[in-house]
């Protein structure tokens, strides 16, 4: 069942990661391979994606610790909306390294932001 908490925990997770991505997005040259935009073992996304992803697991928790109701409701919506771009970035990683061709109109391109991200963190750890 869905829940006010759950639409507000997964819009405002949504927001965090939009305000997150750009910081990065404003200044690329400034921000790349500074925290939290540091890669991590591919295809594993970078720590960012991994902090959006902690902050609604954290509100999950204390609303299970605390028995909160509206908190448990909170996180799940944040960690719904998280856990899914989460696993999105570990499947376009994945197809990446394993250089499957895949044939038109199969598959979105990923966001610029994303691609040009991922390879200026590439550049770096040459």
């Amino acid at each position: 069942m869905v829940d006010a908490a759950m639409v507000a925990g997964a819009l405002t997770t949504g927001v965090v990661d939009g305000a997150i991505q750009s910081v990065y997005v404003s200044n690329p040259e400034k921000w790349t391979n500074k925290f939290p935009f540091v890669g991590t073992v591919r295809p594993l996304p970078p720590v960012d994606d991994w902090i959006v992803l902690a902050v609604p697991a954290v509100a999950y928790a204390a609303g299970y610790f605390a028995k909160s109701a509206a908190a448990k409701s909170f996180g799940l919506g944040g960690l719904l909306y998280a856990g899914a771009m989460f696993v999105h970035h570990i499947i376009v990683d994945s197809v990446r390294l394993s250089g499957v061709k895949l044939s038109a109109g199969t598959s979105a391109p990923a966001p610029q932001s994303f691609r040009t991200r991922r390879m200026k963190l590439e550049q770096a750890v040459r």
